[in-house]
This record gives structure tokens, sequence and C-alpha cells, in this order.
């Protein structure tokens, strides 16, 4: 039970860390900007991260609001 917990705390942790999301972002753009990635899958990817991203800072401040 120990463990699955640590796997849980970890997991949260990572799921709500911008750095990494904004990381995402910014290897997305040079994707694009290199010619590897087409605009419509660029789109799709950012839109998804900036979803992501809102989704992360939505549960930061209810947790900020509830204490």
């Amino acid at each position: 039970l120990l463990l699955a917990s640590k796997i849980a705390q970890e997991a949260q942790r990572e799921f709500l860390d911008e750095g990494r999301v904004r990381g995402e972002l910014l290897e997305l753009q040079q994707r694009y900007d290199a010619g590897e990635v087409e605009a419509e899958e660029y789109d799709l990817q950012e839109m998804a991260l900036l979803k992501r991203l809102d989704a992360i800072r939505e549960f930061k401040a209810q947790q900020s609001r509830q204490g």
C-alpha cells in the first residue's frame, strides 16, 4: 500500500508539473519550425497541451482555495 501511495503521489506530481508541459510546447514548436510536424498536427497537439496546462492551473487554484 505504501508503494502504491508513493506511485500515486509521483504520478500526481508529474501531472501537475507546468514546466514539463511548457517544455513539451517548446519542443512541439521546435519540431514544427524544423518541418517535422505538419500544421494540422501541430494545432492538435498544441491545443491538447494548452488544455492540460489550463487543467493543471485550475486544479492548483482549487487546491489553494480549499486550504
